[in-house]
């Protein structure tokens, strides 16, 4: 909860308080339950995590979703959360073939791909041309964040002309474990 110390209200002992929505993102069902209880938040979903969610909104029963990205990782329970019809997800190449089954039973008319915007970039490239075999034209959305692409090309570069390199980040977080594998 942000509280506003700065507010002109305070000086009459009134204090605004906002919850604060990360930059993960949240499902839908926590917009639509801070609306319903009228509770004031300040939405600080970062835009390509938000372009990600529209996308996903957007699709009709006719079309299935495939989201390149850790399930248990809030940015993807997020956009999950946003899906309106049938979805996948898959954190490697290996998980999005054995899906192949499951995603020929669904007989969608359409699917669409959208990644994780920390999703390893090699690991993409991969996926979008299995993608390409195990459903009929895909619509491929490339959401992985720009910044994110950057650090993963120059880890890289940096890995190949050195003979040790340390990553240094959060053990939870994803751009620290993408870094890492590159």
């Amino acid at each position: 909860i942000f509280r506003s110390t700065n507010s002109p209200l305070n000086s009459l002992g009134i204090v605004d308080e906002a919850i604060i929505i990360r930059s993960h993102g949240v499902p839908k069902s926590i917009y639509d339950e801070l609306a319903e209880k009228g509770l004031n938040y300040i939405d600080a979903t970062c835009p390509y995590v938000k372009k990600i969610q529209n996308i996903v909104a957007e699709q009709d029963q006719d079309t299935g979703v495939l989201i390149a990205g850790d399930c248990t990782h809030p940015e993807v329970i997020g956009i999950i959360g946003h899906c309106s019809t049938a979805y996948f997800s898959f954190k490697s190449l290996d998980e999005l073939q054995n899906l192949e089954n499951s995603i020929v039973k669904m007989q969608k008319n359409q699917w669409v791909l959208v990644a994780q915007t920390t999703f390893n970039a090699n690991e993409w490239k991969k996926c979008v041309e299995i993608a390409k075999k195990l459903c009929t034209n895909p619509k491929i959305f490339d959401t992985i964040c720009k910044a994110t692409l950057t650090r993963q090309t120059e880890a890289a570069a940096l890995a190949a002309e050195s003979d040790v390199m340390i990553v240094i980040g959060g053990k939870h977080s994803s751009n620290t474990r993408k870094l890492g594998d590159c």
